[in-house]
């Protein structure tokens, strides 16, 4: 951990104020109270990847994929901590534990890209992950969705450290950290192969090419036992693209939406401007795309899309949430081609016949204030105010979450 940011946490940790230390301990509390229930916020789906896949964690080096896609660095680590205990409520313990430490590394990246900005926001900001559902539900059912979580964050650290050191004639201890972790990410869950895709964009862009080719090379060398298990493993290359990419922009946008609103409105309220160009390309890109949408809303989309069923019965309201994702994500790629490079990866890559919104989460918020470059995600940063509002905003949303999971509303639908 002491690369990873130890010393830096340890030396703020006197400068955050007693009431974050209290609600660090609080939120960390509820994830306790959760395991005990056995609670499964993110839809329902958890509970039942684990117990599928828990031969897997008995015994990981017999690795099947007839019985799961993913690659199986996730099932090699819970096997670790299943086997030298023989104790599944160790196991869960475990994950449960290691989830205490994701805000204090969210707080970590946070601190290394927005130096100027006060502590305290920070490591209240970095408190909301605690709030996201499909992260305590993947930590108390321990699923390779949270360890790829944490290899990404710890990534992202490092990351910030390389552009920040500005030695990119060379492959640096940062650089190699960087890609290192990435890698283990995607050996958690293959969809990270496209973050890891804009990382390499970025290498290109600002190394000197004979960096650039050693790097490539290095990433090659780390990509060999992948290559290895998609020619043993077929399946682990076909998670269910889908070529019906009209569905997947509206729901991914609609979905990412449900992130970005909170923050947009707060800019909105300060700012008073509105781009009238890119709202009437959104609203003409919606229209376009909805007469083509068939995806089945059972199968996954997100919040909105079932909250639009269960109180009109139809899309209208999961459209308007459509037209507002694009908005804010025009908005934030128009003027930095970096931005707009990742949000293609992420609208167009992740395509699928199933498109839960817990494969979102709590990725977009940590790629949001940590990769992308936009003062409206500095502004929120800057306002303790604001920060205090995106908090009760996340705080419904699981109270909701939980609510859903004891009465079950969706089933009605």
């Amino acid at each position: 951990m002491k690369s990873i940011g130890k010393n830096m946490f340890l030396n703020d940790y006197k400068d955050i104020s007693i009431t974050n230390k209290f609600l660090f301990v609080f939120l960390s509390f509820s994830l306790l109270v959760g395991l005990y229930f056995g609670e499964d916020s993110s839809g329902g789906g958890t509970i039942l990847d684990f117990n599928s896949t828990f031969p897997m964690v008995e015994n990981p080096f017999s690795f099947r994929d007839d019985i799961n896609w993913h690659f199986p660095l996730h099932y090699y680590i819970a096997g670790f901590f299943y086997n030298i205990s023989g104790s599944l409520n160790f196991l869960k313990f475990s994950f449960v534990f290691l989830c205490f430490f994701v805000p204090i590394l969210f707080y970590v990246s946070l601190r290394n890209k927005y130096q100027k900005i006060n502590k305290n926001n920070l490591f209240l900001f970095s408190l909301i992950l605690f709030l996201i559902p499909s992260l305590r539900t993947s930590a108390i059912w321990p699923n390779s969705h949270f360890t790829a979580t944490l290899f990404l964050i710890a990534s992202i650290i490092y990351f910030i450290k390389w552009e920040e050191e500005k030695k990119f004639h060379s492959i640096t201890a940062n650089l190699f950290l960087t890609i290192t972790l990435m890698s283990l990410a995607v050996y958690t869950r293959q969809l990270y192969a496209l973050i890891f895709l804009f990382f390499v964009f970025i290498f290109f862009k600002k190394l000197e090419f004979k960096t650039f080719c050693k790097t490539s090379l290095l990433i090659l060398l780390f990509a060999l036992p992948g290559i290895y298990m998609v020619l043993n493993w077929p399946k682990t290359l076909t998670l269910s693209f889908d070529l019906r990419i009209y569905n997947s922009i509206l729901v991914n946008a609609s979905i990412i939406s449900f992130y970005l609103i909170p923050f947009y409105f707060f800019y909105l309220w300060s700012e008073k401007k509105i781009d009238y160009k890119a709202a009437i390309f959104s609203i003409i890109s919606v229209l376009i795309l909805s007469f083509f949408f068939d995806y089945n809303y059972k199968l996954g989309g997100g919040a909105f899309i079932k909250l639009s069923m269960l109180l009109l019965n139809n899309f209208y309201l999961f459209y308007l949430t459509s037209i507002a994702g694009i908005y804010i994500l025009f908005i934030l790629c128009k003027d930095n081609f970096a931005n707009f490079t990742l949000t293609s990866l992420i609208i167009f890559g992740f395509s699928a016949t199933i498109l839960p919104q817990k494969y979102f989460e709590p990725m977009m918020l940590i790629l949001f204030f940590t990769i992308y470059k936009s003062d409206l995600f500095v502004n929120i940063l800057k306002d303790k105010k604001k920060i205090i509002y995106s908090f009760i905003y996340f705080a419904i949303y699981l109270l909701s979450a939980i609510l859903n999971d004891i009465y079950n509303f969706n089933s009605s639908l």
